[in-house]
């Protein structure tokens, strides 16, 4: 029986098995920039307008019928006296231009996911065991299902190998 300081000393022979692990990563990155810009664009445009003005207008009436007395004042006017006068007006058309808004645009952005394929090649460690028995030929196995070794899958995904012992 051996003691609790002798059972401590005592190792057994271990090795470390590796492989490869494929992870793919997914930085940003800038894809390219777009600038929306506008501008003014010149566009001839005619239009019909009325225009109204006023005119003089004399209307003539019939004179009186001879040996009638008249029925208005017929004098003329005197040098002296002021003329009757009339103001006459007329529209006036005067082009002028005003900026208003017609339309809005939203401008935003949206993710397109696309399926993208990657293989590699992948490598990983085997790991090979021998073993020497006292007067007996020399047996060696691997670590992928020898019978003297028992292959158990570890939660990792790779594979641990023990190896069988015999009284």
């Amino acid at each position: 029986m051996t003691g609790p300081d002798e059972s401590s000393e005592r190792t057994d022979p271990w090795v470390v098995r590796s492989e490869e692990r494929a992870r793919v990563a997914f930085p940003v990155r800038v894809r390219g920039r777009v600038r929306l810009t506008k501008r003014v664009v010149t566009e001839e445009v005619t239009r019909t307008f009325t225009l109204r003005r006023e005119e003089l207008v004399v209307e003539e009436l019939p004179g009186d019928e001879p040996g009638v007395e008249p029925s208005w004042d017929s004098t003329l006017p005197e040098q002296d006296e002021e003329l009757f006068e009339v103001v006459l007006h007329a529209e006036q058309l005067v082009p002028t231009t005003v900026v208003v808004p017609v339309e809005r645009i939203r401008v935003g952005t949206r993710v397109v996911s696309t399926d993208v394929v990657v293989s590699a090649d992948l490598l990983r460690e085997r790991v090979g065991v021998e073993q020497h028995a006292p007067g007996a030929a020399t047996t060696a196995g691997s670590a992928w299902g020898d019978a003297q070794q028992e292959q158990t899958g570890a939660p990792d995904g790779g594979a641990r190998t023990t190896k069988e012992e015999h009284p």
